[in-house]
């Protein structure tokens, strides 16, 4: 299938429907309209067929500022064009993939295009994986809804800047299309329904969604907020209706106007996680989960204003998935508490070390969109740390401000990094030659920094003395390390200035308390890799593991094969291997290594009874630090064997409850790869009752003297 960019503004996708950039460009070039006319104004009448999973059209567009030239039309290669007249004569025109080439007489004003497409995409409504949120669907229309990317060439287009289209979308009656722009209503005619819209879009390429929705409407918040749900989740529209209502008062108040007519939060009938100018594009199985206003809703509604409202210049870095994640995501638990937020920042960092090592790693300036693990933990976590130590680096009067000033000067337009860079490199600021090389560190280059802590401490007189060195490896980063010294009676604080040309560097603090504990960054401000004994065991491990071997227990049945198949898809693992218990006990090699179903011989179950949490479940089915609840019927665990430092393989095991059969561990397995911070969950019939993480003691930016 084709690979999309869906990052909340689709830019580029790669298939035979799909409009290339390269190609949108060479439209510019081959066949710009006058110099200085203005867009014009067309319309759009469409038509939905579900039940043959297509649609026909009429467009008429206004083609005067091409009089004397050939107006490029941008239209999926599949449609069938039925009639193509200018100013109501035959029109000459030549195809060439999604492009079709138009003669346009002097002083000729309006394209008339007739066509019908199917688009008929194949659409997994319970993905394996959700690491490509469009799971490859282009465009697909059915009787379950319609979903048409921008790039599908669903309807006739004109690459020109700030294009109006009067649409007006007919489907059969109770079924209403949603795209962006102003929506001007829907109605009902006999078997008919109507939806009419002033579609425009920043980035000049239209969505489209259609379905059989209950249509909910609140104007109490900054602008209309609009739900269009399914009769099954209508009842959660008030939910949505406040909280889109709540998020978009709170980034206007954080960084300026909303900039579009309206918001729309819609229910698609697979699973997507997509936002586009003015709504969002939400599953049915997503939207009903109870977190998602608070959390996946907020993402999207950030999204407004970066990325669609501030484009995204993708020949150098999708930025807006870092600035998104923190604007919604972060700051949420910042203001939850310093707890949460501190958790939040050692979790990305856990999910970095784990998932995108060096060899997957890559620069800010390559991120196009998710499509891995690795993508996701350089693209979304990386980028988000950089506007996090922008903001610790500048303060926070002066970081909101330049983000406020970035979305006033920049609003509809492209930019990229440079930008950033450029707006950061104020003398109040970073000034020029910081601005420079934060970003080059940063941005421009792959990885993260990494660094150690050398202490000691002595008594003199009637107090303490600690020696703290902090040493970086190479490749050396800019940086200024905080170092606080944890006595009995409080803590004292110091920096450590490091460069790339100062690998090492220590100060000196005195206490007049008994120091117990010197740590280096305590709160996670900076972006490291961390060393294996600072990361636990997770779910994470598993979806960054090299070696990874799945064993299915002998007291599973046959099926169980193929759900293990399905675990590791949705892990990442497609690779992985896949062995029976008899199989797996000729061979006991030091990979890391997934029971499905509790081994029963003696040398596989020593793999569990390597762990921690795999010996005490064994011997009192508890885990460590988590109480295992009467109903729970499927347990799942991950913990490092044997118990040394440093990166030791892992044994995880996904086990059944006495009782408990192939169709309670199904669910279970599932929602396994939403877990992915988790070293420990307990599930009933797929819904998680308890989850834990393991504590870290070692680690080698914290050297303990006495506790």
């Amino acid at each position: 299938m084709a690979r999309i960019i869906p990052s909340h503004f689709i830019r580029c996708v790669f298939s035979s429907r799909a409009v290339l950039c390269a190609a949108a460009l060479l439209v510019y070039a081959l066949a710009g309209p006058r110099p200085g006319a203005a867009a014009g104004t067309h319309e759009l009448d469409i038509t939905l067929h579900p039940d043959e999973a297509r649609l026909t059209g009429v467009a008429d567009l206004d083609v005067s500022r091409y009089s004397g030239t050939r107006a490029w039309v941008l239209l999926a290669p599949e449609a069938a064009i039925s009639a193509m007249r200018v100013d109501g004569r035959g029109a000459r025109y030549e195809r060439n993939g999604n492009r079709v080439a138009v003669a346009i007489p002097k002083n000729a004003s309006t394209l008339h295009v007739e066509y019908a497409c199917r688009f008929d995409d194949p659409v997994e409504e319970q993905p394996a994986s959700m690491d490509n949120p469009g799971f490859g669907v282009m465009a697909s229309i059915s009787e379950k809804g319609a979903f048409l990317l921008p790039g599908s060439g669903w309807y006739p287009g004109l690459p020109e800047h700030g294009a109006h289209y009067a649409l007006t979308l007919r489907a059969p009656r109770g079924v209403y299309a949603v795209t962006t722009g102003k929506l001007l209503g829907h109605e009902d005619e006999g078997d008919a329904s109507i939806s009419r819209w002033d579609a425009w879009s920043p980035d000049d390429r239209l969505p489209l969604a259609a379905g059989k929705w209950i249509v909910q409407r609140s104007d109490d918040g900054p602008v209309p907020v609009v739900t269009y749900f399914s009769s099954k989740l209508a009842p959660l529209a008030g939910r949505y209706l406040d909280a889109a209502s709540r998020h978009i008062a709170f980034f206007q108040e954080l960084h300026g106007e909303y900039p579009f007519p309206q918001f729309a939060v819609v229910e698609n009938f697979f699973p997507t996680g997509y936002g586009f100018p003015g709504f969002t594009l939400l599953g049915g199985r997503v939207l009903a989960l109870p977190f998602i206003p608070e959390t996946s809703l907020k993402h999207e509604v950030a999204h407004c204003w970066w990325g669609n409202g501030v484009l995204v210049d993708w020949e150098q870095g999708n930025w807006c998935e870092g600035l998104t994640s923190y604007v919604a995501d972060y700051l949420s638990k910042e203001r939850e508490g310093p707890e949460e937020a501190l958790e939040y920042r050692l979790n990305t960092l856990r999910r970095y070390s784990l998932v995108a090592p060096p060899e997957l790693d890559f620069p800010l300036t390559e991120f196009g969109s998710r499509t891995s693990p690795a993508t996701q933990a350089v693209g979304y976590g990386k980028a988000m740390y950089v506007f996090h130590m922008l903001r610790t680096r500048v303060g926070d009067e002066a970081f909101w401000q330049a983000l406020r000033d970035i979305y006033a000067d920049h609003l509809f337009e492209t930019i990229s990094w440079d930008t950033f860079r450029e707006t950061f490199a104020a003398p109040n600021l970073l000034g020029p030659e910081g601005a420079e090389r934060f970003f080059a560190q940063w941005v421009e280059r792959p990885g993260a920094a990494s660094f150690r802590l050398e202490a000691t401490r002595t008594e003199q007189g009637g107090g303490w003395r600690v020696e703290a060195g902090v040493a970086q490896r190479e490749p050396a980063y800019d940086l200024t390390v905080p170092v606080v010294v944890r006595t009995r009676g409080g803590e004292e604080a110091a920096v450590v200035a490091l460069s790339e040309q100062t690998l090492r560097d220590a100060v000196a603090i005195s206490t007049q308390d008994e120091p117990v504990r010197v740590v280096a960054d305590p709160d996670a401000q900076i972006f490291r890799r961390l060393a294996p004994d600072e990361v636990p065991a997770t779910v994470d491990r598993l979806r960054g593991s090299s070696n990874l071997v799945a064993v299915v227990a002998r007291s599973l049945p046959e099926e169980a094969r193929r759900l293990a198949e399905w675990v590791l898809i949705s892990l990442n693992q497609r690779e992985a291997m896949i062995l029976s218990e008899a199989e797996a006990e000729r061979s006991l090699p030091e990979n890391d290594v997934l029971f499905l179903g509790m081994p029963g011989s003696p040398g596989l179950r020593a793999l569990v009874q390597a762990t921690p949490a795999g010996s005490m479940y064994l011997e009192s089915g508890t885990l460590p630090g988590i109480d295992v609840p009467g109903g729970a019927d499927t347990v799942f665990f991950v913990d490092k064997r044997p118990l040394v430092q440093g990166d030791a393989p892992v044994t995880a095991v996904l086990a059944l409850r006495d009782g408990a059969g192939l169709d309670h561990m199904a669910p279970t397995a599932r929602k396994l790869m939403h877990y992915g911070t988790y070293g420990c969950l307990i599930f009933e019939t797929g819904e998680a009752l308890a989850k834990g993480r393991w504590d870290v003691r070692n680690s080698p930016v914290t050297v303990r003297f006495e506790e």
